[in-house]
């Protein structure tokens, strides 16, 4: 007898076939991970509202999967052949080995349980994601998330901590600038594709904007890279890029004047220049170079530090936690750096193999964005410590692998049987020329509707 999620027809009163329950209570999950997760819902509530740790919200995530297990589109036989799973087992037992070749602190036990955390909320979301006909859902719940979360920034620009407690720096739910940041580059790339042409260079401007707001270099250098990025494959337009900034600026700019509220707004806006630190958020002057290196905590003194502890065990590392035990408050603000320095020569696989399993193959339609979201994990790993701890992040990359790995004709992405040009897509008619002529849709584009015209 089958189960409930494995039952892939309800029938209706009037006799045809409607929407299957388990697809239903998935649905159902792909918006309590987003709204928790995503938002960072989850990490506001920790700090701004009641101390109910994280791991709550992903234990329950997970233990509310396990149904799914039943169905067709979650199969564990099918789900084990995953690129992720497989990193997922490697990093965990990466991260148990190196755990006992550790000081075995209270902070290195706090890190593995970090990883282990996070391995366990990877694990939940592939059996969420595994049904190509969630893909959709996800990504217009993250487009969502990232036009709120652009909102809260700029009522944190007006209203200074009213959610971050960093002066003067934006971070929404976030809490954190930096995860602020990661969130809105990252939601970018992967909803991207669901956008017109005509509103494509206005999106990618409002998220510039949002991300300026958390005043975070990291942020802002990456979101300029992917800018950069998607205009060298032609996805944004030199030229149409600069006239929307410069009429949206026009726009901002005639509002604030007859509002007649410029003047506390630019009060707002230039609140964060009047930290001591402020222009070396943004600038790194050549006096730094010689002078702040030698100060603990400056993340050039940061990145030296750790490249001596590597050196003084290169094979083996300092075990989990190590970079989060030395005179610094923070680590190396570098994924690569930080797994080398705690498990030695193995630990540079770890995160270009993560990136490599969530990219590897993909699927006809989908290599734009694979190449893209790789080009944001790998630099974004030179600016953070955080990509494999940071669950908004992680939602992410789940979600990318899942669009990347299963492409089939249920999935809500798939693309269309006949190639389409994207003038014809926008017009409604298809383009007679050969597919092979025909350049991949920005990033995923959403063109089942288009092209049923």
């Amino acid at each position: 007898m089958r189960t409930w999620a494995e039952r892939t027809d309800v029938v209706t009163e009037e006799g045809a076939a409607g929407t299957p329950l388990s697809l239903i209570y998935r649905r159902g999950l792909v918006i309590f991970a987003i709204a928790i997760f995503f938002t960072g819902f989850d990490n506001y509530l920790e700090y701004k509202v009641l101390p109910l740790p994280p791991y709550y919200w992903v234990l329950a995530l997970l233990v509310l999967s396990l149904p799914l297990l039943t169905g067709r589109h979650s199969n564990p036989a099918e789900l084990i052949k995953a690129p992720l799973v497989r990193w997922c087992g490697f990093y965990g037992v990466v991260s148990t080995v190196w755990f006992f070749l550790s000081s075995q602190t209270e902070v290195a036990f706090q890190w593995f349980q970090t990883a282990v955390l996070s391995i366990l909320f990877v694990g939940a979301l592939i059996i969420v994601f595994a049904d190509p006909r969630v893909h959709r859902l996800a990504r217009y719940g993250v487009l969502y998330v990232v036009l709120l979360a652009i909102v809260l920034n700029m009522v944190d620009l007006v209203r200074p901590g009213t959610f971050s407690d960093f002066g003067g720096r934006a971070a929404g739910l976030y809490y954190n600038p930096n995860s602020s940041g990661v969130a809105l580059t990252s939601g970018m790339i992967v909803t991207i594709g669901l956008l017109k042409r005509r509103s494509l260079h206005w999106y990618v401007l409002a998220v510039g904007l949002g991300v300026l707001l958390t005043f975070s270099r990291g942020s802002i250098i990456v979101w300029g890279i992917m800018v950069l990025w998607l205009m060298w494959k032609r996805d944004l337009r030199v030229g149409r890029f600069l006239e929307t900034g410069v009429v949206a600026l026009i726009i901002a700019s005639s509002l604030l004047f007859f509002s007649g509220r410029s003047e506390s707004f630019f009060r707002a806006a230039f609140a964060p220049f009047d930290r001591p630190d402020a222009m070396e958020r943004l600038v790194l002057r050549r006096s730094q170079i010689g002078a702040d290196i030698r100060a603990e905590g400056h993340r050039l003194w940061l990145m030296q530090e750790a490249w001596r502890k590597f050196s003084e065990k290169p094979v083996l590392g300092h075990g989990v936690g190590a970079t989060f035990e030395w005179r610094a408050d923070t680590s190396t603000h570098n994924m690569y750096l930080l797994h080398l320095t705690e498990f030695g020569l193995i630990g540079l696989l770890i995160f270009p193999t993560m990136i490599v399993s969530v990219v590897r193959r993909p699927g006809p339609g989908m290599q734009s964005l694979a190449s893209s979201f790789a080009v944001l994990l790998v630099t974004w790993g030179m600016f953070t410590h955080n990509v494999l701890d940071t669950r908004h992040v992680l939602l992410c990359i789940v979600l990318v692998a899942a669009m990347v790995r299963r492409r089939d004709e249920n999935s809500d992405d798939a693309p269309v049987p006949e190639a389409l040009d994207r003038r014809a897509i926008h017009a409604g008619f298809h383009d007679r020329r050969p597919a092979s002529r025909l350049r991949t849709p920005i990033l995923v584009r959403d063109t089942s509707t288009e092209s049923r015209r």
